[in-house]
C-alpha cells in the first residue's frame, strides 16, 4: 500500500491524485472559494501524506487557483496533530470555510478544535476526508465524532487484497516483467458534511 519514489518497486495504492481531486471538486461546486487541507507534515508523512498534497495543489489549479494553498501540516499523525493544523488554518486572516482532511487519524483533533471555536463541522466548516468506513470507525469510534455524518473518500481494499495476489502470482510466473504500479479508484461517499457556501 506504499511506494518509495525512485525505487523499483511493485505497488498497489489507493489512487491520491484522483480522490483529492474528487474532493476539492466536490467542495468547489458547492460554491467554497477557501479550501484548505489538514495533513502530515514532509519528511514525516510518507507516501500518501505527500501525494495528496501535491494533488490538493493541481486540483485547485483546474479551477484557477494559483496562490499558495491553505495547507495545514503537523509532525503528530494523531489527534494532536489534527489541532495543531487545525489552527494553522484556522487563525488565517481569511480561513477557509471548508477543509480536505488527508489522514482520518488527524480527525479527532481538528473537530475538538473546531468545537473549541465555536465551529460545527458540517454546517460552519464543511470537511471531506479521506478513509473507508472502517478507518473512520478506528479513528473517532471512541471519540465524541464517531456519529458525525461525514464525507469520505474511499477506495476497495478487498479490490486492493485480490490485485496484491495477483500481482504476486504475475511477478512469480514472469520475474522480468516491468515494475507494476496500481493505483485503486476512489470514489467520494457524500454523508452531509459539506454544505453550500454562504459567501462569507
Amino acid at each position: 500500500e506504499y511506494y518509495h519514489e525512485g525505487l523499483m518497486q511493485d505497488c498497489i495504492t489507493q489512487d491520491n491524485i484522483h480522490g483529492t481531486h474528487l474532493a476539492v471538486r466536490h467542495l468547489w461546486n458547492l460554491g467554497h472559494r477557501r479550501i484548505g487541507m489538514l495533513a502530515r507534515a514532509s519528511g514525516y508523512g510518507g507516501f500518501h501524506s505527500t501525494a495528496r498534497r501535491a494533488a490538493f495543489v493541481t486540483g485547485l489549479l483546474q479551477f484557477g487557483q494559483v496562490e499558495p494553498a491553505a495547507i495545514g501540516q503537523s509532525e503528530r499523525f494523531d489527534a494532536e496533530g489534527g489541532r495543531e493544523s487545525a489552527r494553522l488554518l484556522l487563525d488565517l486572516p481569511r480561513p477557509p470555510t471548508a477543509l480536505v482532511l488527508a489522514h482520518l487519524e488527524m480527525g479527532a483533533g481538528l473537530f475538538d478544535e473546531l468545537a473549541a471555536r465555536g465551529l460545527t463541522p458540517g454546517a460552519d466548516v464543511s470537511v471531506v476526508a479521506w478513509g473507508t468506513p472502517s478507518t473512520k470507525a478506528e479513528c473517532l469510534g471512541h471519540t465524541r465524532w464517531k456519529d458525525l455524518p461525514l464525507d469520505l473518500v474511499s477506495w476497495s481494499r478487498e479490490e486492493m487484497g485480490r490485485l496484491v495476489v495477483r500481482m504476486l502470482q504475475a511477478r512469480h510466473l514472469n520475474p522480468l516483467i516491468p515494475v507494476m504500479r496500481i493505483s485503486v479508484p476512489a470514489t467520494l461517499h457524500a454523508q452531509g458534511s459539506c454544505v453550500q457556501a454562504t459567501g462569507k
